[in-house]
């Protein structure tokens, strides 16, 4: 019980106030990557989905290959041999703020968000621009195999993640490597169990007092923890301690390893050592990738000229300390070697024979490990050190530095029905573990003065550069702009509102920011007016104008869904222009190309069932209840195509819920709307089908008991969107909505 007491004490949870000191967790995550990249003159990459190039007219094409060169100081853009620019700096961004479908493939990497190349002393290297939950779910695999999370080890997962999170918010930077050095980051390499620990856990790290700690970890530490000063010789944190592990003894691979390093490297005796120029070229040490990785790491330090070539002769001694006994411990080894030393323009000589020089390292135990190799000397802590037949027999335990979380103690620990704050407790002692959430991160609202301007609103917040294409619907009634969602994200575009007969100023200049190339109007003349069309081709020239429309709403949807390339799957809802049933699946519909069309209530349009029949449509999607599409029409669409499915609830809110739960959105976002005047949510619908994101449907000044029921199943925080001002969605609702999701 005293025990259990210590825990709860120790890792207590708290909501507390946001820090200002501390890097907020909606900033952006500047990753240089370097780990897999590494140093080279020229990078190669393309991209999936829409990304521009910042600042420029350079149109990227998907599925085509460009390269990065660095040229002089700036870097140069090329695609297949052809320059395209040249810059300081090229960024490429996602056309869509926050897509997930779109991507940078980067030397077999994927990245999303930016991604902006620099001439870093004469190579390229990129920068991958997320925000610190994109990096946390690109961190948590790279550090700890995901597959533990589908056997028993969801809870060391989850350890993982509050432990790099609170890494990386320790640093107090915005700047960080993909490498070991800091936390290892493989970009868009997302998996469920580890991106699920990432957002289980949103908001929580780990203070001493008022401040992060350094939340170290490593893969084993072979049975035992250090401290940082076991290990590197610093001052040592108040909350590492050097105590058994029984965790990681019991799981752990690396608790017994050794390598062998041979005291003699080079046989002299076969060798004129007056005439070294004879055989230097041909000789090599017995345990080369050992002494070529000495040598590189002293001449790196500049302990040994990096100008001369070196070969190493014999190891003459090797020793190190035994496992520490306490937290104040220092590990330290010792080895002393003879080498030969080729300069720039000779041969070092003396008495006429190739100098002999000798030189005996002393340090840590951890930096030695770098000299000798990580993969082969792979911790700092030595059980002993034996000599037989002229060969050094090292013997160690452990992987890594061994300071803080062991990986593999934790999989034990979590394998054995402990919570992750018990981990955490176990391997940081003293420390407590709070969440951290600044609501003003997550929760806000996307208005203008009107729809009008609340459509340019959403656009300027998603679409930060240029589009291709602009959408533009009828903003006093939304049945033909409806479908016309699934089309603006075919081109990644906005979808704005305009009046029938007059384009609104503030359209009028979001247009003219967007350049798009091409713009659609969706509806007749009745919805759109040919005045509006020629004022259009008159302001816009570059562009090309094309109308969308039919005799009907019907035949309208139809002529939509004629320019989706996708006609396997069709979602139908009611024509009725007062339902929001066809807004509440758009986002989903965009995503997967599905077009959306009208039915009446009891019988199917003729032109809808010649296009069901022509295509060969495989699945039908029925949005709404019963009064909206009958169970007859249901039967009849089900003898027409080979599966008919029906999502609905008792009203048009529990039908957005429905349509959220079903969907399998990824819902790191969610989008507010008011379900009675819902005009406003409809530009957001190609935004939010952009970022997987559900729109959810409330009352203007009280939120749904199903929407209350689905919020207080998160146990994660998203960034929320409210569609439109107080007038659409009341101050009451949003404070509502932020407790439901927050508590």
């Amino acid at each position: 019980m005293r025990a259990l007491l210590t825990i709860l004490l120790a890792c207590i949870m708290a909501i507390v106030p946001f820090s200002s000191s501390a890097l907020a967790f909606s900033k952006d995550i500047n990753v240089r990557l370097v780990n897999y990249i590494g140093n080279q003159v020229d990078v190669h990459f393309n991209v999936v989905g829409s990304y521009q190039v910042e600042n420029s007219s350079v149109k990227l094409v998907p599925g085509e290959r460009y390269s990065v060169a660095a040229l002089g100081s700036k870097v140069t853009l090329f695609n297949s041999g052809k320059k395209l620019m040249e810059a300081s700096e090229i960024v490429l961004k996602p056309t869509i703020k926050g897509s997930i479908d779109s991507q940078v493939l980067l030397e077999n990497m994927e990245y999303i968000g930016a991604v902006k190349f620099i001439n870093e002393n004469g190579y390229v290297r990129p920068i991958n621009t997320v925000d610190l939950v994109s990096y946390l779910k690109g961190v948590v695999p790279s550090e700890m195999p995901q597959s533990w999370g589908y056997y028993s080890g969801m809870e060391a997962l989850k350890a993982q993640a509050v432990a790099a999170r609170t890494y990386v918010l320790r640093r107090n930077a915005t700047t960080i490597d993909d490498g070991q050095s800091h936390q290892v980051y493989r970009g868009y390499d997302w998996w469920l169990s580890t991106s699920d620990a990432v957002m289980e856990t949103q908001g929580k790290v780990l203070k001493y007092g008022n401040e992060y700690v350094n939340a170290l970890y490593s893969s084993s530490n072979g049975g035992s923890t250090l401290t940082n000063k076991n290990s590197w010789g610093t001052t040592n944190l108040p909350y590492f301690d050097t105590k058994k592990d029984p965790y990681d003894a019991k799981i752990s691979p690396y608790s017994d390893w050794s390598f062998t390093l041979n005291k003699e490297q080079i046989d002299t005796s076969k060798l004129d050592l007056s005439k070294p120029d004879s055989w230097w070229d041909d000789t090599y040490e017995v345990d080369r990738s050992i002494t070529d990785s000495i040598i590189s790491r002293l001449q790196s330090k500049g302990t040994i000229s990096k100008y001369n070539e070196i070969k190493v002769v014999r190891f003459n001694s090797m020793s190190f300390d035994s496992p520490p006994s306490n937290a104040n411990d220092v590990l330290n080894g010792t080895f002393t070697f003879e080498y030969f030393v080729k300069t720039p323009t000779d041969y070092v000589m003396e008495d006429g024979k190739i100098k002999t020089y000798k030189k005996t390292i002393e340090d840590t135990s951890y930096n030695i490990r770098f000299m000798i190799g990580t993969s082969t000397m792979r911790s700092p802590v030595i059980k002993n050190v034996e000599q037989v037949n002229g060969e050094f027999i090292v013997k160690g335990s452990g992987f890594g530095h061994g300071i803080g979380m062991s990986q593999y103690g934790a999989y034990q620990m979590s394998k054995d029905g402990k919570h992750y704050n018990e981990i955490l407790d176990f391997y940081y002692p003293g420390t407590k573990l709070v969440r951290e959430i600044n609501k003003e991160d997550y929760f806000s609202r996307l208005k203008g003065q009107d729809r009008y301007g609340t459509s340019v609103a959403i656009s300027q917040h998603a679409w930060e550069n240029k589009s291709e294409a602009v959408v533009l619907g009828r903003g006093d009634l939304s049945i033909d702009s409806l479908t016309g969602s699934v089309l603006a994200k075919k081109y990644d575009s906005p979808l704005l509102l305009t009046y029938t007969n007059k384009i609104p100023d503030n359209v009028r200049d979001e247009i003219q920011r967007l350049s798009p190339k091409k713009i659609f109007l969706l509806g007749g003349t009745s919805a759109i007016s040919d005045k509006v069309k020629a004022e259009l081709e008159k302001a816009y020239p570059n562009a090309q104008v094309n109308r969308i429309s039919g005799t009907d709403r019907f035949a309208t949807a139809i002529e939509v869904a004629e320019q989706i390339n996708n006609t396997t799957e069709v979602i139908l809802t009611t024509g009725d222009e007062s339902s929001p049933d066809a807004l509440s699946i758009a986002s989903h519909a965009a995503s997967n190309q599905i077009p959306i069309l009208y039915t009446n209530p009891n019988n199917l349009p003729e032109d809808v069932e010649t296009f069901l029949k022509n295509n060969k449509v495989n699945k039908v999607t029925i949005i709404g209840g019963k009064s909206r599409i009958s169970t007859n029409l249901e039967k009849y669409i089900d003898s027409i195509v080979n599966q008919v499915e029906r999502v609905s609830g008792p009203d048009r809110y529990a039908t957005s819920i429905e349509i959220a739960e079903k969907m399998n959105y990824r819902v790191s976002q969610l989008f507010f709307a008011q379900g009675n005047v819902f005009i406003d949510a409809l530009p957001a619908s190609a935004y939010a089908a952009a970022v997987d994101a559900p729109v959810i449907l409330t009352y203007k000044d009280q939120v749904p008991a199903p929407v209350q029921n689905y919020l207080k199943t998160f146990n994660n925080v998203p960034d929320t969107y409210i569609l439109g001002g107080p007038g659409a969605v009341s101050d009451q609702v949003v404070s509502e909505v932020e407790s439901l999701i927050l508590n």
